[in-house]
């Protein structure tokens, strides 16, 4: 075998090789991409499952809440309980009692039955404020779908009042007889007690027609001397231009947004439904994603900040009316 035959079997050798080499890593690359894609495909799957695990045990807690709620589960029990609840609620705020009765039962669904109840009272304004009062601090699955209030003399000293109120049982409540006691938290009501309410209410004729004040007399102009308008201060310092969100951790079943203020070194662990306030920037969190937050403004602008993102960079390029 003649030199120049050792040359070309050797590069053609070398050659063979190479293109060996070259096709084996390509296929490495390409199964390297494809595991790649399937590890993100599987963690926003796994996202996505723990969401709506999240979310079926918000529902499953809100129903526990409205079960409490609600009437005993036996029908005759339940309309024997809330006649004696109203007509009790009625005396006790110092009206004379008409009547109090029961008209009628209808399903609601698979989910809920519904009886309906009217009564007829007279007395003080006071009196009825006291008994709207009571009957909207009792944390019960009821609802007013009637009200009706009549002045009985020319004073508007005495009412007479009539109402007709739904109340629900709720399938799989476990309540047998009686009413719930415990304080509605948060309270349905602004003013702490009824107190406050009658403060607000009697003593005014609330069927009278409305007089406005007689208008003001016009005063002779004045000569003012203005002086020039001051100078513009300059703008306020906004922390939030050096707020950056650093990470998002999962701390139990919930993931937790970590933002450095840089300017008071002070770190916000914030969770959804948190409210957001740094610098001239306020808001609440919407929603803690894995790598970025949602916020609502004060002024009801939904607004996203991704990992590493200024806040006030972020709120400013990605701002959109709330939806």
């Amino acid at each position: 075998m003649t030199q120049r035959e050792k040359t070309l079997i050797i590069a053609i050798v070398t050659l063979g090789g190479l293109w060996f080499l070259w096709r084996g890593f390509d296929s490495y690359q390409q199964a390297y991409n494809d595991r790649v894609r399937d590890t993100e495909r599987l963690q926003d799957e796994l996202f996505d499952q723990q969401l709506e695990v999240r979310r079926g045990k918000q529902a499953l807690r809100q129903l526990e809440r409205y079960q409490s709620q609600s009437l005993p589960i036996d029908p005759d029990v339940a309309r024997s309980d809330y006649s004696d609840w109203l007509k009790e609620a009625i005396q006790s705020s110092g009206l004379e009692l008409g009547s109090v009765k029961w008209n009628a039962t209808r399903p609601e669904g698979d989910a809920a039955t519904a009886l309906t109840f009217s009564a007829n009272a007279a007395g003080s304004p006071e009196g009825v404020v006291r008994l709207l009062d009571a009957y909207h601090r009792l944390d019960s699955l009821h609802q007013l779908t009637n009200l009706q209030l009549r002045p009985t003399d020319e004073e508007g000293s005495r009412w007479a009042i009539t109402l007709t109120s739904v109340a629900l049982i709720l399938e799989g409540a476990e309540r047998e007889e009686g009413l719930p006691e415990e304080p509605i938290e948060p309270p349905r009501l602004r003013l702490a007690t009824a107190d406050e309410y009658v403060d607000s209410v009697v003593g005014r004729n609330l069927f009278t027609s409305y007089t406005p004040p007689p208008p003001p007399r016009p005063e002779k102009p004045k000569v003012v001397r203005r002086d020039p308008p001051p100078k513009p201060s300059p703008p306020p310092f906004d922390d939030a231009k050096h707020a950056q969100l650093t990470g998002i951790v999962e701390t139990g079943a919930q993931l937790q947004a970590w933002i450095r203020i840089r300017t008071t070194g002070e770190t916000l662990r914030l969770h959804a439904g948190d409210e957001l306030e740094v610098g001239l920037l306020k808001g609440r969190v919407q929603a803690v994603l894995p790598r970025e937050i949602v916020v609502e403004s004060e002024e009801g602008v939904v607004w996203r900040a991704a990992l590493g993102d200024k806040l006030r960079d972020a709120r400013s390029k990605s701002a959109k009316p709330a939806a």
